[in-house]
């Protein structure tokens, strides 16, 4: 950014924008909100520093909901491309509109998110808008002192921890720099989550020997359809590994149970998708679980057993380690090496074809230095 100078006139419009209230749409399916009316806009609307910007801007909601755009103040000299995305604090993205050509003139626009994204209170996120031309606004120290907004969306006032009105120059990136913790009016359209009419009263996740077991109580539900089980490795990323079908109507406790087997160690992130039977949800707070890795190798019975064609062996070891898994016969010959190498600690498989082996029956050893060999029976037939 270039170098300016304010004086403190320049500082009148902050008063306005830190009693600003919030944007309220009205549409068929729900009431969404925005930090910034309508009216609101900013001083500055034709600054340019360089051939393309990126600005966002910092914000946090106080209730579970979606955000399904990203809105923005457009320079009048605006004239290229754009896209707009939102980013976890810490700059992953979580979703993109790709690049958009808009009608022209300066002005707020709204650029729509491929789909909602679920956002819950206590995160900070950042939303940012590329401008191909590189023209922007600009509203100088308007993240400076306050948040902004009447909720339940804000945008949060700049500090050393989590700077606002932030930027990225010279090019599309992840915007984390500020200058002068200007207001860019860079802004998202929130939906609250609807309240379904049940009542979950704990989600706990538990390490059960390389599987997350899951439980979770209702106290009552009225037309529930179920629960989707959602994990994420990093917190923020989630993935539906199943789907629990709900009791449906009840005043009374249910209790609900999933177990997500064959987990590398590490830590899990858990939370329901809760579905009604008309199609609307919200979701659960989050639950951990972290797998411990043991301290001894395990292998497990291999499957088919007995077996004629092939069978599979499943082990895991502790840590990152040099492991050999080796099969002997009954006077203790080793008779075929299956795996040998480092492995990562975790999970691994081996396939084995034992159709042109004798009947009888066998042994397999999982040995690892530093380690007491873990064994199993197979039997061939």
């Amino acid at each position: 950014m270039k170098t300016k100078f304010y004086s403190l006139p320049k500082l009148s419009l902050l008063s306005i924008f830190l009693t600003i209230n919030v944007l309220v749409i009205e549409n068929a399916q729900a009431q969404t909100y925005s930090i910034f009316p309508a009216s609101a806009s900013p001083s500055l609307q034709n600054e340019n520093d360089g051939p393309s910007i990126e600005t966002g801007v910092r914000f946090r909601v106080t209730q579970y909901g979606m955000i399904s755009a990203i809105r923005f103040y457009r320079s009048p000299s605006d004239m290229g491309t754009h896209h707009a995305t939102l980013w976890t604090n810490t700059g992953d993205t979580l979703s993109s509109s790709g690049t958009v050509s808009l009608e022209a003139g300066g002005g707020w626009k709204t650029i729509p998110l491929p789909e909602p994204v679920p956002v819950v209170p206590g995160n900070l996120y950042v939303a940012s808008v590329f401008a191909q031309s590189g023209f922007y606004v600009s509203e100088p120290f308007g993240y400076c002192c306050n948040d902004l907004g009447a909720g339940p969306v804000y945008g949060i006032a700049f500090d050393s921890s989590a700077m606002n009105g932030i930027y990225h120059a010279n090019g599309a990136g992840f915007p984390n720099t500020s200058y002068h913790s200007s207001n860019y009016f860079i802004d998202v359209v929130f939906t609250p989550a609807e309240e379904l009419p049940i009542v979950l009263t704990e989600l706990i996740a538990e390490d059960n020997e390389f599987d997350a077991k899951l439980s979770w109580r209702t106290e009552s539900e009225s037309d529930i359809d179920g629960f989707e089980v959602q994990r994420s490795t990093n917190g923020w990323l989630f993935n539906t590994i199943n789907f629990i079908e709900a009791s449906g109507t009840s005043n009374t406790p249910i209790e609900y149970s999933y177990t997500d087997v064959n987990l590398n160690p590490g830590m899990y992130h858990y939370r329901l998708k809760i579905k009604s039977v008309n199609g609307d949800f919200q979701y659960s707070a989050l639950t951990n679980c972290t797998i411990d890795p043991g301290e001894e190798l395990i292998v497990f019975p291999n499957y088919p057993n007995p077996s004629s064609g092939t069978t599979t062996i499943h082990y895991v070891v502790p840590e990152q380690t040099q492991v050999k898994l080796s099969l002997f016969d009954v006077n203790g010959r080793e008779v075929r090496v299956l795996a040998t190498g480092v492995k990562n600690a975790g999970h691994h498989y081996v396939t084995v074809d034992v159709s042109g082996m004798n009947k009888g029956i066998y042994f397999y050893a999982l040995q690892a230095k530093g380690y007491k060999a873990a064994t199993r029976a197979l039997l061939v037939n």
